[in-house]
């Protein structure tokens, strides 16, 4: 498993079960992007910060199987695992790749959500983001099940 950490975020890679999934509307804008040094500008959903993104090699969410809320064996934060499709995770596994010891971005529509480190390549595709937010977990179901 690998873990990420950044500020109120962290994302964790390998998990198991996707029992209780939900489908994701695929039409949504969004999903994972790696910085670069000239690209479209996005804004995090929570600060005037920003990066530039790559909107050519980027993981859509029509890359993404299903989301299921999951238990977090932190008190008082919350958790959600997503599953990339066979084309996801192997996007995903030549993202973290090129992008050992770098920040990506999972998006959701314009703005940024999380800009994890990546420390290690993962080839697994299943992704799960811990939230120190109810709200914004439920923001996040909300938005990519409409």
């Amino acid at each position: 498993m690998t873990l990420f950490i950044v500020g109120g975020l962290l994302i964790l890679t390998g998990c198991q079960g996707q029992s209780g999934a939900m489908e994701i509307n695929k039409t949504k804008v969004g999903g994972v992007y790696e910085i670069v040094d000239s690209g479209k500008e996005f804004k995090f959903y929570n600060s005037d910060q920003s990066f530039k993104l790559d909107t050519l090699t980027f993981i859509s969410f029509a890359n993404f199987e299903k989301v299921q809320r999951v238990k977090s064996p932190y008190e008082g934060v919350y958790s959600l695992s997503f599953k990339l499709n066979d084309k996801g995770k192997l996007k995903f596994k030549e993202m973290t790749s090129r992008n050992v010891h770098k920040q990506i971005c999972f998006v959701m529509g314009d703005k940024i959500i999380a800009a994890p480190q990546v420390n290690d390549i993962i080839p697994n595709g299943q992704v799960s983001i811990m939230i120190a937010d109810e709200k914004g977990i439920e923001e996040i179901i909300k938005y990519l099940k409409n």
